[in-house]
């Protein structure tokens, strides 16, 4: 109810609550990224930018990175009680980007073999990282020191940023089908230094500061769409071709599973959600999509809501 109707009806729009949980950035695609307030839906301020497609948001609350295909990547200054200001801007264009620990770099990936480390203040190109293929993601574990890089053809390493060394070296089992489809990604723990690895048909959660594999499952037999973990890092849920399922992030096993009948679904856990398999459908939101994929839409789970 709180957003107007141009958020609702954009296609592939999208939102995220910022640190503190009372304020929510939405972004419409083609359209403008709103910040709101969550008790009364006042526009708080509107950053001036085309088609993002997302957001890496600075601990702090008051800084956000914007990236999309037709906007300049940027740094802006979100803090309450202002007017969006960018505060610096990439060249260039962004797939992948992930803030480092202490909010001092930045490092962004753009299908070539380049990882790219910027100051988070000022954009400025401190050093890169090559690879021996194209890299689509980046991403910093909650806790630690590495930062992961993962290439099209599974392959992920595992960063020193302040040596600009690699510690570790690590193999996703993906098919040239899934590297087409777009279907492998990384995703971090909420609270400490583990990470997951999608890999279309599975999961495969490592420790990011030792490199061990923890925890590895199948989800399904094609495609995973959707990922999620709880707050506190112990369940974790996808959605698949025709699954939603939900397993126990420390041992693998499986808490729940439904069939459903659309062709996407996305997944969201919430701050309720039990190991308990007869009490997760509380903790546990997640949305049948038909139509296809122009009518995809968010979901999430706020504690209260």
């Amino acid at each position: 109810e709180i957003f107007p109707s141009g958020v609702q009806e954009s296609p592939t729009a999208f939102a995220r609550f910022l640190h503190g949980g009372d304020r929510i950035v939405s972004c419409a695609q083609p359209g403008a990224c709103d910040i709101w307030r969550i008790d009364n839906g006042k526009t708080l301020t509107t950053l001036p930018v085309r088609r993002a497609y997302d957001v890496e948001i600075f601990p702090s609350g008051d800084r956000m990175f914007t990236w999309g295909q037709h906007d300049t990547p940027a740094v802006w200054d979100i803090s309450v009680g202002a007017t969006a200001r960018r505060v610096c801007s990439l060249p260039g264009s962004v797939r992948s980007a992930a803030l480092f620990h202490g909010e001092a770099r930045l490092g962004s990936c753009n299908n070539t073999n380049i990882v790219s480390i910027w100051d988070a203040s000022t954009c400025k190109l401190l050093r890169e990282w090559r690879h021996s293929g194209l890299v689509t993601d980046v991403v910093v574990p909650r806790v630690g020191h590495g930062v992961l890089t993962l290439m099209e053809a599974g392959e992920v390493m595992i960063w020193d940023p302040d040596t600009d060394t690699s510690m570790h070296r690590l193999k996703l089992p993906v098919s040239a089908s899934q590297v087409n489809m777009g279907t492998i990604w990384l995703e971090p723990f909420p609270s400490d230094d583990r990470v997951a690895g999608l890999h279309g048909d599975g999961v495969v959660i490592w420790n990011a500061t030792t490199a061990e594999v923890l925890v590895q499952v199948s989800t399904y037999p094609q495609w995973t769409y959707s990922f999620a973990l709880s707050p506190g890092g112990d369940v974790m849920a996808a959605c698949g071709d025709s699954t939603v399922a939900a397993w126990d992030a420390q041992t693998g096993d499986e808490l729940m599973r439904a069939e459903r009948t659309s062709d996407i679904c996305l997944v969201a856990l919430g701050l309720s959600t039990s190991l308990d398999p007869q009490g997760l459908g509380r903790g546990l939101s997640w949305r049948q999509l038909r139509g296809g994929p122009a009518q995809a839409r968010s979901v999430g789970v706020r504690a209260g809501l």
